[in-house]
């Protein structure tokens, strides 16, 4: 899923959240949007190892005959995350204590947390991070305590450039979280003939995403 984080009329009352993502250093990771190739997808979980080399865990496939690693490493320089110092995972009493201040509505002790019982402007910043950076392939009202640490840690500005989002008044009618579906230039089933060796994006998808770094494939 790619983000969308343009105003319109349809993002009325949720514009201070989209000003907030739009100045997040995970904006990048939500918005990128390359040509994504089913082949290429099935061609590597079809034939991916867990490797681990120098202490370093790394997914190890074929694709087209070529070597692709992914690291976390590489997912961090890819997505430009820059958060190699964050923390994976906030303290469960942290967890509750940040979600009471945000008016989380069903206190638990449990470690599972439900989209649904917070205001609407939260839910679209949790709907939007589930979308594009949860591992789901479809939207989920649940997630666990590593994505509610990943949303406190944006609320609160943990990044000492980033704004603090203030907890927001509940709206009655909330328009729907504005989202783009992959366009079928995004999403084909085979890559052009003749891959190149990198698997570089032909030059007409070049405008979608031309810095888009391809730098998991290995020799």
């Amino acid at each position: 899923m790619v983000a969308c984080l343009n105003k319109s009329d349809a993002s009325k009352g949720f514009n201070q959240v989209i000003d907030f993502l739009n100045g997040s250093y995970i904006k990048y990771a939500l918005t990128v949007n390359p040509n994504i190739y089913v082949s290429c997808i099935k061609q590597f979980w079809n034939t991916v190892a867990i490797k681990k080399v120098n202490d370093v865990t790394r997914l190890q496939a074929l694709v087209y005959r070529k070597k692709v690693v992914i690291t976390e490493a590489a997912i961090r320089e890819v997505l430009r995350l820059d958060d190699a110092k964050g923390v994976d995972c906030l303290p469960n009493e942290k967890i509750f204590a940040e979600l009471a201040r945000m008016s989380y509505e069903k206190p638990s002790t449990k470690l599972t947390f439900y989209k649904a019982f917070f205001s609407s402007q939260w839910k679209f910043l949790i709907h939007t991070i589930l979308q594009s950076l949860s591992a789901k392939r479809t939207s989920s009202n649940e997630f666990s305590s590593a994505m509610a640490s990943a949303v406190i840690c944006l609320s609160t500005g943990d990044d000492a450039q980033e704004p603090s989002i203030p907890s927001p008044t509940p709206l009655t009618l909330p328009p729907q979280p504005p989202h783009d579906l992959p366009s079928s230039s995004q999403v084909q089933n085979t890559p052009p003939q003749s891959p190149q060796p990198q698997l570089q994006p032909q030059p007409q998808a070049q405008q979608q995403a031309d810095d888009f770094p391809m730098t998991l494939l290995q020799e």
